[in-house]
């Protein structure tokens, strides 16, 4: 069996003879450095090996190329895979990122000075940023907009954005030609006045311009408080003005509308609302020459004071339905509208024909009742008095045909019994000197002037007989 030559490194003679003590420590020093070398060479390529290890932060996604294939992706943690170059791992976001435009559209204002305190202040071009509407109007917006890298797209992303950087630097491009078009095609009234943006049309045409450039980014969201956006600072306090009055205005139609419910409430109560329908759907068969539907209203509303409550739900439904066609055909051409309230009006008049109403709908309440209730109260009174006033004629009038002298007497002492008791004579004392009438205030107070007046008399006409 043949042997391998020995190792001219490992392996020495332990007797070489023609080696001095010189080369003797050099070929030691070469035995030690080639044991170093190797050992340092298992350290490297075990380094190497591990080198593919990576940990992945959360929100952020490792994707795996082998050989420039996409094999696969890790999520948040530690992995193992194989070193570069046979294996690349790629970081890309996976949470949703966030992107503020604040500045895009914003007047300067380095010094974050309140608007008040900008308030007439001129729009400078050159450092102003701002929007131009529909109707020509200059406004400053702030905005915001949410988006993620498309899990499906993720090769898009890499080939043509690459960075995180570079992605916020086309959604923020994006967005503002998105909200450039938006506005071009809004009003100042709708964006100032209403805060009317539609969030959604902003992040279609943002998605549309990114897709175009297949940068495998998906738009979430639009964010636009409605309190940032903003006029010019130089038409502020006419803005303020004109918001002042608005509000005023608002103010002063709802303590109008609460005026006018407390009015109808304090009038007829809970059943204001339905009476007025009535009343109005009257008016309207009025004004339409309906002759026939004015008069059923017209009883019906009769029957509803008289009993003071309103008709039955079903009736009044059909008033509601007739009163609110009528409204709408007033002053409209359109044929529909007008059939309409023609239909209404004929089947509100078939409910009062076909059922007359029996009024068990809400009680009316309020004054309209109590002056109904005070005014059959006093239609009573004079009834009842009218009627004892006839029955004690008609009495009177059977004694005076017995005995006229009888019916005389007997009301000459009626007469004298009552102006004895009641009007004049109260007592008489002593000599007829002074007669005391009932206590009636007036008649007293006459009474004690004339009494007065008296003394005064008498002691003055004895004071000019003692002067003579």
């Amino acid at each position: 069996m043949s042997q391998a030559p020995p190792d001219p490194i490992q392996t020495k003679p332990a007797h070489e003879p023609g080696l001095d003590a010189a080369q003797q420590s050099l070929s030691d020093a070469l035995s030690v450095s080639f044991r170093v070398l190797k050992v340092v060479m298992v350290i490297l390529t075990i380094v190497y090996v591990l080198s593919g290890t990576i940990r992945v932060e959360e929100g952020n996604t490792a994707v795996r190329y082998r050989f420039g294939q996409e094999i696969g992706a890790y999520g948040p943690g530690w992995h193992f895979g194989l070193p570069f170059p046979i294996e690349r791992i790629v970081m890309v976001p996976s949470s949703t990122q966030s992107l503020s435009l604040n500045e895009s559209f914003w007047y300067n204002n380095p010094e974050d000075r309140k608007p008040e305190e900008l308030a007439n202040q001129q729009l400078n071009p050159l450092n102003d940023s701002f929007l131009i509407t529909g109707d020509t109007n200059v406004i400053h917006v702030q905005f915001g907009i949410n988006y993620k890298i498309d899990a499906d797209k993720v090769d898009d992303y890499l080939r043509n954005v690459g960075t995180i950087e570079r992605a916020n630097a086309l959604v923020k491009t994006a967005a503002e030609r998105a909200m450039i078009h938006y506005v071009a095609s809004a009003t100042i009234e709708n964006i100032i006045t209403r805060s009317k943006f539609e969030t959604k049309t902003i992040a279609s045409y943002t998605q549309t311009v990114l897709d175009d450039l297949n940068t495998g980014i998906r738009i979430q969201s639009v964010l636009i408080d409605g309190r940032n956006q903003s006029m010019p600072n130089q038409v502020r306090e006419a803005y303020s003005a004109v918001t002042k009055a608005q509000a005023d205005k608002a103010r002063t139609i709802q303590q109008a509308r609460r005026q006018y419910n407390q009015t109808l409430g304090e009038t007829a109560g809970g059943a204001h609302t339905d009476l007025l329908t009535m009343i109005r759907a009257y008016e309207w068969a009025l004004a339409s020459e309906n002759d026939t539907l004015a008069k059923q209203l017209r009883e019906v509303l009769d029957g509803s004071f008289r009993e003071l409550r309103l008709p039955s739900s079903q009736t009044m439904q059909a008033v509601t339905a007739y009163q609110q066609a009528a409204t709408d055909a007033a002053g409209n051409d359109d044929a529909a509208a007008k059939t309409q309230a023609e239909q209404a009006a004929a089947a509100l008049a078939k409910q009062l024909t076909d059922a007359p109403d029996a009024y068990t709908g809400q009680a009316i309440a309020g004054q309209i009742a109590a002056a109904i209730s005070e005014a059959s109260a006093t239609r009573y009174q004079i009834s009842n008095k009218a009627e004892q006033d006839y029955n004690r004629y008609a009495s009177d009038l059977e004694t005076y045909r017995k005995s006229p002298r009888l019916l005389a007497a007997t009301r000459l002492q009626e007469t004298r019994e009552k102006v004895m008791s009641d009007v004049l004579v109260q007592t008489i004392i002593g000599p007829i000197t002074r007669i005391n009438t009932n206590p009636d205030p007036e008649v007293a107070e006459e009474i004690a002037e004339a009494d007065l007046q008296r003394r005064r008399d008498e002691a003055r006409r004895k004071k000019e007989e003692a002067g003579r």
